[in-house]
């Protein structure tokens, strides 16, 4: 709702306006992500843990980095959260592979030589915390080569091989050449990550392939036409598919984070796999499970546990409409009051969602803000004393 600041921000301006027409109540705040921005922020409010500062080299090659406006180096966070076999570590692919990442200028570029290196980076920095367990969050991406940069990294950081194919490091550009030899590699970097538990929480349900996927929006992005976007896309599906023939699938055995069965490995056209531009398809090749962003988050803020002490539960979100009500933040926490019977208040910069389609998803109310000025906390301030004269206690 308000790029520029984080989730505790809004939260707390908003239960500030709150409080000031009803003090008698007691505001909580709980930051929320979708798997992309904010995950490690909205974990960390509620659990604490150490917060290991990584710093990744940046993963575009120098003309790249230089044209997109990419330092050198690229600060990153590792959440690490105690507990039995070395715990949790988070990272989120958002700090070094995010679309975020360069600038808009540089898109096209980014695409099609952009890799995914940085997040191999940042996953090896995790795996050498010793965490058994680590989460992964992945939302749109400036790199679209489903994550042979990130496999490339993999491999020379496992010792599995001193010798990665040069394709693996091309980007999507790269991946042209790619033949079905190259990828032996990969099955006994599996097999090396199999005593670990990894979840890839996607911030999209976006597929990599389709009409609907990754790759078809990358025409979205300037610079980037609908036939270019064709291209770049038939690239990663000529690669995905020697994956799926010559990776057999494993099968999934580790207890679930959430309650969702595990999602059949491999293939782009799956719900999800589109996260970090395809980035998903390599990780689950590599026997992550692929869970709904929101959800992960949910569960592991503990937010039904919140919910069941709360007589109304507000949230944001930038535009609410029927996909925000059917995959999103917005719909993880309306899940989850729904089960507590706790009626949930929507405030969005823009409202498109029905009456009906709000009530079938379990929103009884939305506000539409319109466009925040700069400084949005006065403004975010001033709805939070209007929410609280139609939905708090005033005696």
């Amino acid at each position: 709702m308000a790029p520029n600041l984080p989730a505790t921000a809004v939260a707390e301006a908003v239960g500030d306006g709150w409080r000031q027409v009803s003090a008698q109540s007691t505001v909580q705040a709980l930051p929320m992500s979708d798997g992309g921005p904010g995950l490690l922020e909205a974990i960390h409010h509620a659990h604490g843990g150490e917060l290991m500062p990584v710093t990744v080299t940046q993963p575009f090659g120098a003309g790249l980095a230089t044209e997109a406006g990419v330092p050198q180096q690229l600060p990153a966070s590792i959440l690490l959260l105690p507990g039995h076999h070395g715990g949790t570590a988070v990272i989120s692919g958002d700090q070094v592979i995010g679309e975020a990442v360069v600038e808009a200028r540089a898109a096209s570029r980014a695409a099609q030589v952009g890799s995914s290196r940085g997040l191999g980076r940042l996953l090896a920095s995790a795996l050498d915390t010793g965490a058994s367990r680590i989460v992964i969050g992945l939302g749109a991406a400036a790199s679209h080569d489903a994550g042979f940069g990130m496999a490339a990294e993999l491999l020379i950081h496992r010792e599995v091989t001193s010798a990665v194919p040069e394709s693996f490091h091309g980007g999507n550009d790269g991946l042209r050449g790619l033949v079905a030899h190259e990828l032996t590699g990969l099955l006994q970097l599996r097999h090396q990550l199999a005593d670990r538990d990894i979840v890839v929480a996607a911030a999209t349900d976006r597929p990599l392939f389709g009409l609907s996927g990754s790759g078809a929006a990358l025409a979205q992005r300037q610079g980037i036409s609908a036939h270019r976007a064709q291209e770049l896309d038939q690239v990663l599906n000529q690669a995905c598919a020697l994956l799926d023939v010559h990776l057999p699938q494993p099968t999934a055995t580790l207890p679930q984070l959430a309650a969702h069965h595990p999602t059949p490995r491999g293939s782009g056209r799956h719900a999800g796999s589109g996260a970090g531009g395809g980035a998903a398809v390599m990780l689950t090749t590599l026997g992550a499970r692929l869970l709904p962003g929101a959800q992960v988050a949910a569960t592991m803020v503990e937010l039904p546990a919140h919910l069941s002490r709360c007589d109304v539960v507000i949230t944001t979100c930038d535009t609410l409409d029927p996909l925000t009500l059917h995959d999103s933040t917005v719909a993880a926490v309306a899940s989850a009051a729904a089960q507590a019977a706790v009626p949930v208040v929507v405030l969005a910069k823009v409202v498109l969602a029905s009456r009906r389609e709000m009530a079938a998803a379990g929103v009884v109310a939305a506000y539409e803000t319109g466009e925040l000025p700069p400084q949005p906390l006065p403004v975010l301030q001033q709805w939070g004393s209007r929410l609280a004269r139609t939905w708090g206690r005033t005696a």
